[in-house]
């Protein structure tokens, strides 16, 4: 969040009332290493960018969170399997093959300073309930032949 002179020297008369920076990182190095012995990479039905969008469309900033004034980082991996489906979704810190960063942004009325923890149920569940409604992806492949890709997707959940 940009705010005052650094939003207005930065974007000029439309950073008058702040700017929201949303940015997307991915891991692309340890992607590269663990990926490197496969033929192709696990991709859902429609492309990895309707993938980042069906999740942002389905994934809510989870009221308890925003009532308690609570972001922070999660991360949630899970299992493509060969034959395409999501399986084994649970948070944890891994070194697997790291998906784009998808951010989610909540507004809260509280004038104390948000707490920033990593994850933290409330905001991991709510990733995981989204997760579990995906299907359809085509699975990696090694050799010629379909096979099981564990990935991590961290979110980001951000308050205002």
């Amino acid at each position: 969040v940009l705010k005052d002179k650094s939003a207005l020297d930065n974007y000029g008369e439309k950073g008058r009332n702040g700017v929201l920076k949303i940015q997307t990182r991915s891991n692309v190095e340890k992607m590269k290493d663990l990926a490197q012995n496969l033929d192709q990479l696990p991709e859902y039905k429609n492309g990895m960018n309707a993938f980042d969008q069906a999740i942002q469309e389905h994934i809510k900033y989870p009221l308890d969170a925003r009532k308690h004034n609570v972001q922070g980082e999660v991360f949630v991996s899970f299992t493509i399997s060969k034959e395409g489906n999501l399986e084994d979704i649970k948070t944890e810190e891994a070194e697997y093959l790291a998906l784009k960063e998808i951010v989610v942004v909540g507004y809260s009325k509280s004038e104390e300073e948000p707490s920033s923890l990593k994850n933290i149920p409330v905001l991991a569940e709510e990733v995981i309930r989204v997760l579990k409604q995906m299907d359809n992806f085509k699975p990696g492949i090694q050799d010629g032949q379909p096979v099981d890709v564990r990935m991590t997707l961290p979110v980001t959940f951000k308050l205002q």
